[in-house]
C-alpha cells in the first residue's frame, strides 16, 4: 500500500485478510471530495502474521493520508504523508546440520533458535510531500516539491554459531546482534 492522491469521484473500500499461522489483517481506502477544489483521502492497513516457526511473527500498522487543493487554472497544491510501524521477531534459520546435511538429530522446521527474552525488532517510517504544480502556459509548467522522511529501524537478532563455522554436535552457541540507524532526509525540487 502506498500513499495515493486524492480523485474527484468519492470512492470507500474495505477489505479483510485471514490465514493460517495467525495471519490477520483489515485495510481501507476512504476517497472523499470535500468540494469541486478540495479532496481528501486516507488509506491504511494493520496486519498481523504468526509463523511455522516457534514464536516468529510480524506485525505492520500504517496509514497513508493525501490532501489535494486545486485553486483553478490548472494549478494544484497536493500533500502525501506516511507513517508506518513494524516489528517482528527476527528468525535467523535453521542450522544446516540436523536439516540439510546428515547428523545423529534432526531438528523440526517449527524450531526457532533465539535467546530467550530476545527483544522485538522494530522500524518506524515517517514522511510527508507537499508538490504544486502550475501551469505557465499551454506547452510549459513548473512544478516544486518539498520532501522529508524520517526512520529508525531497531534490529535484534541471534545466529547460531554454525553461521560462523560447522557445529559437530546438537548444542549451539547464540551470537547476539543489534542494529540500530536513524535516518532523516530533506528534499527540494524543482
Amino acid at each position: 500500500i502506498t500513499t495515493k492522491s486524492p480523485e474527484p469521484n468519492a470512492r470507500r473500500e474495505i477489505g479483510f485478510r485471514l490465514g493460517n499461522w495467525s495471519e490477520r489483517g483489515v485495510f481501507f481506502d476512504l476517497n472523499q471530495p470535500i468540494n469541486e477544489t478540495v479532496g481528501v483521502r486516507l488509506v491504511g492497513e494493520s496486519q498481523h502474521n504468526g509463523s511455522e516457526s516457534n514464536g516468529a511473527f510480524f506485525k505492520r500498522s500504517s496509514l497513508f493520508p493525501s490532501l489535494v487543493v486545486r485553486p483553478g487554472g490548472g494549478s494544484e497544491l497536493l500533500l502525501k504523508m506516511r507513517f508506518s510501524r513494524l516489528s517482528n521477531l527476527d528468525y535467523s534459520g535453521l542450522p544446516p546440520e540436523g536439516t540439510i546435511l546428515p547428523a545423529l538429530w534432526t531438528l523440526p522446521r517449527s524450531l526457532n533458535i533465539t535467546a530467550t527474552g530476545q527483544p522485538v525488532s522494530s522500524s518506524k517510517v515517517d514522511g510527508w510531500n507537499l508538490q504544486w504544480k502550475q501551469p505557465i502556459s499551454a506547452n510549459w509548467s513548473y512544478e516544486v516539491a518539498l520532501a522529508q522522511s524520517s526512520s529508525v529501524l531497531d534490529q535484534n537478532g541471534v545466529f547460531t554459531d554454525d553461521f560462523f563455522f560447522p557445529n559437530p554436535g546438537p548444542f549451539y552457541l547464540l551470537t547476539g546482534l543489534n542494529l540500530t540507524q536513524r535516518v532523516k532526509s530533506t528534499t527540494l525540487s524543482a
